[in-house]
């Protein structure tokens, strides 16, 4: 004979409820609208180049930011936009979570491919970016991308 004993756990978070925000709607509409203006900024920027700017709630709701030299797939190599030499995704996130909030987000760089930026010698270079709001943080991106544009583009999509 099995005998099995199932416990309720009591789990005492040490915040206050009231900090905590359940209407998520309202969040990805910010969030939305601020992935909007940063697509429309980076591609004014980067005309000619692939720029996405995509909100995500995986587990929180993210800004997302892809950057490719290439317009579309077909002008990289075997068709894929990772193939792209400058392919980079960026992503807004919050500090804390929605069991422990906590003030501020940040930026990071989550994925970048392609040799050839290797090859710039490590002239490019990117940290982990601080901000109060969401939108101090996409500003602080967008400062980024103006303050390194010539390097960017100077690689080239190849096929």
């Amino acid at each position: 004979m099995i005998l099995i004993l199932i416990v309720d756990f009591l789990i005492i978070i040490p915040y206050n409820l009231s900090t905590l925000k359940f209407n998520g709607d309202q969040a990805m509409t910010d969030k939305a609208i601020i992935a909007a203006n940063l697509q429309t900024t980076l591609s004014i920027m980067f005309p000619g180049t692939g720029v996405q700017a995509f909100t995500r709630n995986i587990l929180g709701a993210s800004i997302y930011v892809q950057y490719t030299n290439a317009s579309n797939a077909s002008q990289c190599a075997n068709g894929l936009l990772l193939n792209d030499p400058m392919f980079m995704l960026f992503a807004i996130n919050s500090n804390g979570s929605h069991l422990r909030p906590k003030p501020g987000f940040y930026v990071e760089l989550l994925a970048l491919h392609g040799n050839r930026f290797m090859g710039l010698g490590g002239i490019l270079r990117f940290r982990k970016i601080n901000a109060a709001t969401e939108q101090e943080a996409a500003d602080k991106l967008v400062a980024w991308f103006k303050k390194n544009q010539e390097l960017i583009l100077s690689c080239q999509t190849a096929k």
